[in-house]
Order: C-alpha cells, then structure tokens, then sequence
C-alpha cells in the first residue's frame, strides 16, 4: 500500500476462508488504488497495488466482486471470470474480465466504464445482494443525491461491457 494511505474498503472472497486464512481479497485505499492480499496463519502473506484510479484521487469506499457463471469458453479453459464493482464518493466503476485479478485489472490502462453522480458525501457505502450463497443479482450505492440501485446480469459481457441494468 502506498505511504500515507489507509484501507477504506474490503471485499472478502466468501468462500475457502476460515479464522486464520483467507483466499485471495481486494483492499481499496483512500488514495484510490485497489490492491490485492491474502492472510495465511494470521500473517500477510502477500499485499499488492494492482490498480490506480488515474483520473480520480478519490478513496475507493466501496468494492465488491463477483464471478461470471462458468459457460462457453470458460468451461472448456477452466478458466474465471470476474466483475468488480469499485465506488468513490461521486462514480462507481465497472471492471470485467480474468482469469486472475492481476489480469482483469491489466486490461485498464484508461478509465473503465463509470456512473458519476455528484454529490456532497466525503464517503459512500456499496453492496452486492445474494440470495444465500448464490450469485449476487443486485446492487446498492449510497450517494449524495440519494441511494441508486440496479441488478446484475451475468453473460458474455467482457472488458468495457457494462453488467448492471434496471438501475434507478
């Protein structure tokens, strides 16, 4: 993490962890950077910068992820697919692709597809919404203006693609 910035926001993988050790998680910063970690045995096994909002300063508040149902190609590679979902106080950002985060966030040397509605919060709240363990297939973002919400829809979708629908 770079110096001078705090952890805002954490989206824990939900499943293979357990009091000790987690799987593979993303941290967003209050310098707007995304980063990757993992904890073994209680300890950081490792801690990664792996993305930087470019064109905002602005702390990652909310983050949350999500994998593409297995179909087609990924079934035959066995490989994963995921959206991520990043909030600031004013936008949230759509991430799409894999197989591994470090690949999904390569793809962004420019912005990613954002919804910006500008408000006066210094800081905003983001949740997925899943029945049980399910896939999520909503979406809720606090925002200055009020609160916005969509649902999730999981398909052929790839980088630059946009998952959200129905949002109000």
């Amino acid at each position: 993490m770079s110096k001078g910035s705090r952890v805002e926001s954490v989206c824990w993988d939900r499943d293979g962890v357990d009091a000790m050790t987690t799987s593979e998680f993303l941290v967003g910063t209050s310098t707007g950077t995304i980063c990757k970690a993992c904890i073994h045995d209680g300890k950081d096994r490792y801690w990664k910068e792996i993305y930087s909002m470019q064109d905002s300063a602005q702390p990652i508040c909310g983050i949350e992820y999500e994998l593409f149902p297995p179909s087609g190609k990924n079934v035959v590679e066995g490989t994963r697919k995921y959206f991520v979902m990043a909030a600031t106080p004013t936008r949230y950002y759509e991430f799409i692709g894999g197989p591994t985060f470090d690949d999904l966030f390569a793809q962004y040397s420019a912005a990613p597809n954002f919804v910006e509605l500008p408000g006066d919060l210094d800081y905003t709240e983001l949740g997925f919404f899943r029945k049980g363990t399910g896939r999520a297939t909503s979406f809720v973002w606090l925002t200055g203006p009020g609160i916005y919400s969509g649902s999730l829809t999981f398909g052929s979708q790839n980088a630059g693609d946009s998952v959200t629908f129905d949002y109000n």
